[in-house]
């Protein structure tokens, strides 16, 4: 798996079995050394130092954010250690090796001490620069996010419905993933009296993860408990069931949200045609005519949507912008979310839409993260009809209703009423003012932002 930013360098225990290991004989270095009167290795000097900083590093309390800047020139320190000691050993970096070396060479170098004192310069320095990027996001939120409570009343902001916008924003149990500097994609539900943010029994671990510190007794800010979760440890022995990674029900997080990417494409419509525009790599821009075929195998969701009947042709993830954009591009979970396409500002509409030569073959609201309307989608169409998009005998599915229409009909079409069973009142709905902040320490006050 790819190493992520947020991966810590090397247990103790492990950096000591390895150690003992290379003392024994039992792992190889350049830097290898034993005088014939000796019963075992003798650690090189340098590596004696680094032993001494990963212990000092682990000492330090992880899910202090007192301890943030510390840990991070720790980090650089360990860095500068292990690069030390391959600069003296004249040890060459792991690619340089695996492009010279026969594939069982490299295998053998990858059981090296050499190989993993490599492995923990490269984690340390990014370890370093991601703790120091949590330092920066924490100095610079508005509202702090310095205390759980503060986050609990952001979250329950986002909560409140709004029946009259034409716009619409990221929903309350996916807004930490755009909160988030890494873009992870974190989940979470509002309890039923809309008091607190409640955790998740499955799914990926950092939303069960998010919901254990829900839950717990602290107060350092989630993504500084983070710190000393398995998440970025990489120990879960004594965490508990639910984040066990091999709990059938937790998928183990493997990447991140991509906000701002390249492949999202812009659109525009000329002569009753759908085009779309691209960047070259000659840094030339091409324009096509939009066809979805492309996401024919290359997005779950789209082969699911279309194996069940919600759409004739393959299908991309699109977001209608504020200023009348569409931006489009292939839905892959835990990847590239509907959020991605405009980095989760708000939109007039999204959804998942089938395009072929250019004509609108079918169009949805289908967008876990924004949870359009009937009336967003209803402008939608309308924007799409006056442009004359649409592919004869289109399609419109609005998933309110779970109910397919053709264009015309759907423009003349009533909203669903909702059920009134469970449906809560005006005043349930009504927002809740929002905390003074007199009182409130700042985010300087507590040491952030300096």
């Amino acid at each position: 798996m790819k190493e992520m930013p947020w991966q810590d360098i090397i247990s103790l225990a492990n950096w000591r079995r390895l150690t003992e290991q290379f003392e024994h004989g039992s792992v190889a270095s350049a830097a290898r050394k034993k005088r014939w009167y000796q019963k075992s290795y003798t650690l090189p000097r340098n590596i004696e130092a680094l032993d001494r900083q990963i212990e000092h590093y682990h000492r330090l309390d992880k899910r202090s954010p007192d301890t943030l800047k510390m840990r991070a020139g720790m980090l650089r320190m360990i860095g500068a250690q292990s690069n030390s000691f391959l600069v003296e050993n004249r040890i060459q970096d792991k690619n340089t090796i695996k492009q010279s070396s026969a594939p069982d060479e490299y295998a053998a170098y990858k059981k090296s001490l050499d190989y993993i004192v490599e492995k923990i310069g490269r984690r340390a320095l990014r370890k370093a620069a991601y703790i120091e990027k949590l330092v920066e996001h924490i100095g610079q939120q508005d509202l702090g996010f310095t205390t759980k409570q503060n986050l609990f009343e952001y979250l329950k902001s986002k909560a409140e419905v709004s029946f009259t916008s034409n716009f619409v924003g990221l929903g309350a149990h996916v807004v930490m993933e755009r909160v988030d500097p890494w873009h992870r994609p974190i989940e979470n539900n509002i309890d039923a009296d809309r008091q607190n943010p409640v955790g998740k029994a499955e799914g990926n671990e950092i939303s069960v993860a998010f919901g254990r510190w829900a839950a717990a007794q602290t107060d350092a800010p989630f993504f500084v408990w983070l710190e000393g979760h398995g998440i970025c440890t990489g120990i879960y022995e004594d965490q508990g069931l639910l984040e066990a990674i091999d709990h059938g029900s937790i998928q183990q997080l493997s990447g991140t949200v991509k906000y701002g990417q390249s492949s999202t494409l812009a659109t525009a419509i000329e002569n009753g045609t759908l085009y779309v525009y691209s960047m070259q790599a000659d840094n030339t821009l091409q324009k096509t005519s939009f066809d979805t075929q492309a996401a024919k195998g290359a997005s779950a969701k789209s082969d699911e949507l279309q194996k069940f009947g919600n759409h004739p042709y393959p299908v991309y993830a699109y977001a209608w912008s504020r200023d009348g954009v569409i931006f489009t591009n292939i839905h892959q979970t835990g990847q590239i979310h509907h959020s991605s396409l405009l980095s989760g500002k708000k939109v007039q509409c999204s959804g998942m839409i089938a395009v072929e030569n250019g004509k609108v073959r079918s169009v949805d609201n289908n967008s876990g993260h924004y949870q359009p309307q009937f009336r967003h989608l209803k402008n939608f169409v309308r924007f799409l009809q006056a442009n004359n998009v649409f592919a004869p005998n289109a399609r419109v599915r609005e998933e309110t209703a779970k109910k397919a229409y053709t264009v015309q009909e759907f423009l003349a079409a009533a909203p669903p009423v909702p059920k009134k069973t469970g449906r809560k009142t005006i005043a349930e709905l009504r927002k809740p003012p929002l905390p003074s902040k007199v009182g409130r320490p700042t985010a300087g006050q507590l040491g952030f932002g300096k």
